[in-house]
């Protein structure tokens, strides 16, 4: 992202990027490229209320759909995606909890079988957490997910119709 806002350090127009709104909401992993092979969600869950697009692990092991606003401990994956597992007591957002694991060079943990769930339950201490799981209806031109965001405040809004991005380099690059 910073090599495409100082190519365009000069430009004060809107680029339009290759993010567009598929208008299905579909889960996804926080790491790129991790596939959706494991679920273990309690009865009755996900809910899919229109907030809830984040996934918490519960003291049981079983996972539940939260509004992503809500703060909660978290799960860590080891660099490169390795099984060590950091628990983080600190209570952040569901976004806030990814910036943290990601500038550990890590990201949200995510889970592919009933023994890596137990493995995440035994890290978090028993605790409901965050992990890396969450729905969103975003996805690259070429197909791929889409886990960086790189917004403006109060953006994506979903006025008029809006389903594709823009980026906007007189403001460092932000999306609209």
């Amino acid at each position: 992202m910073n090599n495409l806002i100082s190519l365009a350090s000069n430009v004060t127009i809107r680029a339009w990027i290759g993010l567009e709104n598929e208008r299905v909401w579909m889960w996804h992993w926080s790491r790129p490229h991790q596939d959706l092979d494991y679920f273990n969600w309690r009865a009755e869950e996900p809910q899919n209320n229109s907030r809830d697009g984040c996934a918490v692990l519960d003291g049981r092991g079983e996972w539940f759909d939260s509004d992503c606003t809500a703060r909660r401990s978290f799960i860590c994956q080891g660099k490169g995606g390795t099984g060590a597992y950091t628990f983080v007591a600190e209570a952040k957002s569901w976004r806030d909890a990814q910036i943290h694991c990601r500038d550990l060079a890590s990201d949200l943990v995510s889970i592919h079988s009933a023994e890596e769930n137990q493995a995440v339950l035994r890290a978090s201490a028993l605790q409901s957490v965050w992990i890396g799981l969450f729905k969103d209806p975003w996805k690259w031109s070429d197909g791929s997910l889409s886990s960086f965001r790189h917004w403006k405040p109060f953006q994506p809004n979903y006025l008029q119709d809006q389903d594709c991005v823009a980026a906007v380099f007189r403001d460092q690059g932000e999306w609209n």
